[in-house]
């Protein structure tokens, strides 16, 4: 199946989701969200179907117990319950699912971007796919991401020093690399069309930052070491991060290299 093909599955699978929540009971309405709603421009062959589904209050359990809403629409390969509000699921044709159940009192708590309306019940308001709590707002502390990034490169090179590699990579190649990313998108005005996501930093950032794409490769392809190095380059080039905890990494650098 090429690009084509699967984006006009995915399409005609989410159309099908809502005739089947259309003509079930006790349903309000079915919102699409990421490239799945609003996004849909940046659907491609590897993207998945996120929605919620909106029921009459009272029903939620019904229509997580009961997923018929959905297996009756196509032969379903997995799902199982990843939270106490939805499943994930995989159609036997590669459709990837992402779900949620709320009643229409359960939404205003809920955390979205805007998404798009794919079916609604007359008697719901038309603003149903416009979250009611505001996005979290980045984190655009330049000194507080520097303290972050240096502090967690520091750990995590003493972690490796101890022999605990693999907590040493968690805080070089995932927590330290993430404060990277979110200190790139404080200092850098991206390119491109595509929405960042407020929930996740690293979400489409090759397409925003392309000439950072070099960086990321050596952060996220190689050893947690190398991984400490280019940062630290990188930081140094750019910023001006503190010069005793710059320091310190060295020398922890130093020692590892030496062993």
């Amino acid at each position: 199946m090429n690009s084509r093909e699967k984006i006009a599955l995915l399409k005609t699978r989410l159309a099908q989701i809502g005739h089947s929540v259309a003509t079930t009971p006790h349903t309000l309405a079915l919102i699409g969200l990421g490239s799945a709603g609003q996004e849909d421009s940046r659907m491609d062959a590897y993207s998945d179907l996120d929605f919620f589904l909106v029921v009459e209050n009272g029903y939620k359990l019904d229509f997580l117990q009961n997923l018929s809403w959905l297996t009756d629409v196509a032969q379903v390969a997995y799902s199982f319950k990843n939270t106490a509000d939805g499943y994930k699921l995989l159609y036997a044709d590669d459709v990837f699912c992402e779900f949620a159940v709320f009643e229409l009192n359960e939404l205003h708590h809920a955390d979205y971007a805007p998404g798009k309306l794919i079916w609604c019940n007359a008697n719901v308001p038309s603003n149903l796919a416009t979250p009611a709590k505001s996005p979290p707002k980045p984190n655009t502390e330049v000194a507080f991401l520097l303290g972050e990034l240096l502090t967690n490169i520091y750990v995590g090179l003493g972690r490796y020093l101890r022999g605990e590699r693999v907590s040493a990579s968690y805080f070089i190649q995932h927590y330290a690399v993430n404060r990277l990313i979110e200190l790139i998108r404080a200092t850098e005005d991206p390119s491109g069309n595509s929405i960042a996501d407020p929930w996740s930093a690293e979400r489409r950032f090759e397409a925003h930052y392309p000439h950072h794409a070099n960086l990321l490769q050596q952060c996220t392809q190689s050893n947690s070491i190398d991984c400490a190095i280019a940062l630290l380059n990188h930081i140094s080039s750019h910023y001006q991060p503190n010069s005793v905890m710059v320091s310190k990494i060295e020398k922890y650098l130093v020692t590892i290299q030496s062993i």
